[in-house]
């Protein structure tokens, strides 16, 4: 990871994470390679509200929402090029149950046309998909 952002040089990086996810020591880390790169650290209560929370920071966002399950990370790996290929924002919601409020409040706020989910109804179950479009149709 050193070397490659050693080799993008970015002027700004965002840790997605607060210090128990984080420590303090990768933004160290990170300062010591890239001095001049602005450091920002988003962070939230919990996963759910931290993806709402890096959700709002996509700047100039498409139309598509993209839903993956917290419980498990490869969903949200996968999710990432097409997420950003269609400019769209990506959520984590649960597999089952209640669905977090910030999740429902940034979904509805993008008012989307589309949504899609990558697991399919085994990662995000069908519960969870209604409960966010309810809300989603209800705000917009």
């Amino acid at each position: 990871a050193a070397a490659e952002l050693t080799r993008l040089e970015p002027s700004s990086v965002v840790l997605v994470g607060g210090l128990s996810w984080l420590g303090a020591s990768v933004a160290d880390a990170v300062a010591a390679l890239l001095p001049s790169a602005e450091i920002q650290r988003l962070d939230a209560d919990n996963v759910y509200a931290l993806s709402a929370v890096a959700a709002a920071q996509t700047p100039a966002p498409g139309e598509g929402l993209f839903l993956a399950t917290a419980e498990r990370y490869p969903d949200a790996l996968a999710a990432a090029p097409a997420v950003v290929a269609e400019g769209g924002r990506l959520l984590l919601a649960p597999g089952a149950g209640e669905v977090h409020e910030a999740i429902l409040a940034a979904a509805a706020s993008q008012c989307p046309p589309s949504a899609a989910t990558f697991g399919g109804t085994a990662a995000v179950g069908e519960d969870v998909i209604e409960q966010i479009l309810d809300h989603v149709v209800a705000a917009c």
